[in-house]
């Protein structure tokens, strides 16, 4: 975010003094009567919304009806962009069925009514704000799902009548960024407060549906004293925005629906965490590590490190707009911030880029690291038998401790145990897996070999890094801010790629994960 200047700060009072806060109404008979339906369906699930079958289920069924009440694309593209997997939703509703039978029959109309309506061309936020530009030049636009930004983004810049409306976030509107006219597609309850009254745009048009309670208004935002003198009362920053309603309303009904009721499912974090930190399939091969948790924009959740001196890269815009990276101790991480992580390749690319590094002591020290896991395996399925892995590391932990490997239980001995590991991170744990393995006599050798190699893959794995980073220092800080979210790619180079994602908010329990989870976002709707 570009940081406020003294002129912008001015620019912004300016614009709170003379703003005019219009609502306008449009409607849609289609989307009334699916919103209708769904409030139904979810009163009569109460706190059965909450069971894996409803949030898997349900879950992608209502962000797509809110992506319709919400995003200014034909209703045929955002069918596209959700990309609503429909047999699955259809199985769904049998299931439903059998397993809930007082709900399927609304579960299955809601169904049917959004089907209906994702087939369609129609779209009601479209018209305004096409009349919206034939009288001005540009028109900024906000939108509630960032999800659907960059879609929406690509649609406006193909369409003529919309060429001149912008798409932007509420996260800009807390800097410098400012337009003549903004546009809020939603109730005002679905956007920050700031927007409306620390307002940058002399205009704000706010379109949204009849049937939705918008119960918000401007207020004072300081302490107000009635005793004032009438000489004293005069003294004040600005004023309040008006708020009017434009002429060509429609009439609000009485029994309307409550802004909060249209969002997407919102699932209880920690108990999702929780779930997502025990049910990953690789999770019983990695050694566990105490972590927090980070909740990103995008419905993501990443696991990061707890461990004193962990940290993590963030990104922060200058005041140019340019993009600079810098890392921040995991405790002192805040809500606004952009966590820079990696979102695919690298891994397997480390480990060439390491043994090139390594040179001709490549061959010899892969050799010792192979040597130590087998002879581990070996011994293990001598003593206990042939079983898994997961079974012999739990034969294995006992075994391990009594020999001086204190942190020696079930996970981590399977981690160590796979070819993922080079070394244990204390050596007293690396001594006890090798006197068991018969090796205890080469503990100094192969430890020394060990750090070796891991001292390759973390200069890899730097390598890799500074590739990425010099190539988002390439780029704008604009994206990042309107979307959330932005992707960087080395390309050719091969080197993966990395994202940076805003916080959204930090959970202050903490709890252990495998560590291969460490770093790594997870959706949680996955």
């Amino acid at each position: 975010m570009i940081p406020l200047t003294l002129r912008s700060a001015t620019q912004i009072y300016v614009d709170a003094s003379c703003c005019d806060i219009v609502r306008h109404l449009v409607d849609h008979p289609g989307l009334a009567a699916l919103s209708w339906v769904r409030r139904t369906l979810e009163r009569s699930l109460g706190d059965e919304s909450r069971e894996e079958f409803w949030r898997r289920n349900y879950g992608p069924v209502k962000r797509a009806a809110f992506a319709l009440c919400s995003t200014p694309l034909p209703f045929s593209l955002v069918a596209e962009a959700v990309g609503l997997d429909w047999q699955r939703v259809r199985i769904a509703c049998g299931q439903a069925r059998m397993l809930y039978p007082d709900q399927a029959i609304g579960f299955s109309e809601v169904v049917e009514r959004l089907e209906v309506l994702l087939g369609s061309d129609d779209n009601p936020f479209i018209e305004p704000l096409e009349a919206f530009l034939q009288e001005r030049e540009s028109l900024g636009v906000v939108i509630r799902d960032a999800r659907m930004n960059r879609v929406v983004s690509a649609y406006f810049a193909n369409r003529r009548s919309l060429a001149g409306a912008r798409l932007i976030s509420a996260t800009q509107l807390r800097g410098e960024h400012r337009c003549e006219t903004l546009a809020l597609l939603g109730p005002c309850g679905w956007f920050p407060e700031y927007v409306l009254t620390a307002p940058r745009a002399a205009t704000i048009y706010v379109l949204s549906y009849p049937w939705i309670h918008d119960r918000w208004k401007p207020g004072p935002l300081f302490l107000h004293n009635t005793k004032l003198r009438p000489s004293n009362a005069g003294h004040c920053v600005g004023r309040q925005p008006r708020l009017r309603h434009s002429t060509r309303a429609v009439q609000p009904i009485a029994d309307n629906l409550d802004p909060e009721e249209l969002l997407p499912m919102v699932v209880a974090a920690s108990v999702r965490l929780q779930h997502e930190s025990r049910a990953h399939p690789n999770s019983e091969h990695e050694e566990v590590t105490p972590a927090r948790t980070c909740l990103l924009s995008g419905d993501l959740v990443v696991f990061l490190e707890a461990e004193e001196g962990s940290s993590s890269l963030i990104i922060d815009a200058s005041e140019l707009g340019h993009i600079q990276v810098r890392r921040v101790p995991n405790e002192e991480l805040e809500p606004g911030m952009y966590l820079l992580l990696r979102t695919s390749g690298g891994g397997d690319y480390i480990a060439p880029l390491a043994d090139r590094l390594m040179g001709d002591r490549a061959a010899e020290s892969r050799r010792l690291q192979n040597l130590w896991k087998e002879r581990l395996r070996t011994a293990a399925a001598a003593r206990f038998g042939s079983q898994t892995q997961r079974d012999l590391a739990a034969h294995l932990a006992p075994e391990i401790r009594a020999l001086g490997g204190a942190r020696a239980n079930e996970n981590n001995v399977c981690y160590w145990m796979s070819r993922k590991c080079i070394k244990t991170r204390y050596i007293e744990d690396f001594g006890a897996i090798l006197a068991f393995a018969g090796l205890n006599d080469q503990v100094e050798a192969l430890w020394r070999s060990m750090e070796f190699v891991d001292r390759a893959h973390r200069r890899a794995g730097h390598v890799i890094r500074k590739m990425l980073l010099k190539r988002i220092a390439e780029c704008s800080s604009e994206q990042l801010e309107r979307d959330g979210y932005m992707q960087f790619d080395l390309g050719e180079q091969d080197g993966g790629s990395l994202a940076a994602f805003r916080i959204d908010s930090l959970l202050p329990e903490q709890c252990d994960v495998p560590a291969g989870r460490i770093g790594v976002p997870i959706g949680l709707e996955d």
